[in-house]
């Protein structure tokens, strides 16, 4: 059972016309699909891949994004000089502006200074860093959110 090679355009035509024209489609290629051509009747005996296709356009829909504009705000603030007393300030962590709670301690070097001073000196002298200015550092922070804001050593 020899099939042999298909038949030509003409003999399945039944005529020796050449060709139809394009119709000014672009020809078939990524997101084109052919589609039967409608006006063509089936030809008797012919399975219905033989009928004539032409390409046709796909459109896909272009998604175009635009640019979107972000508007932050950005808070500028200042160096802020502490002091050993509670003072008036914008918070950087919540944004509000507020009177500062101000707790001095003793630093931890002048404890180890009493400590050394009472071994060494007695007890008699144990109580000199106890009294100095520069033995404490204060401690500003935020009443509202109770961030630290700063510190201020003497």
């Amino acid at each position: 059972m020899d099939t042999g090679p298909p038949p030509s355009y003409a003999q399945v035509q039944g005529t020796t016309q050449p060709p139809p024209e394009k119709s000014g489609l672009p020809p078939a290629g990524p997101g084109m699909m052919p589609v039967p051509h409608q006006g063509l009747p089936p030809q008797q005996g012919l399975p219905p891949q033989a009928y004539a296709q032409q390409p046709v356009a796909v459109q896909q829909p272009v998604a175009v994004q635009q640019p979107v504009a972000v508007q932050q705000q950005i808070y500028v603030q200042q160096p802020v000089m502490f002091g050993p007393h509670s003072m008036q300030v914008m918070c950087g962590y919540c944004h509000q502006t507020v009177q500062t709670t101000a707790e001095s301690n003793l630093k931890s070097s002048a404890i180890l200074l009493a400590t050394l001073l009472c071994l060494v000196g007695g007890i008699l002298c144990c109580w000199i860093p106890c009294v100095m200015d520069s033995s404490y550092e204060t401690t500003h922070r935020c009443p509202a959110c109770k961030a630290t804001l700063g510190i201020y050593n003497a």
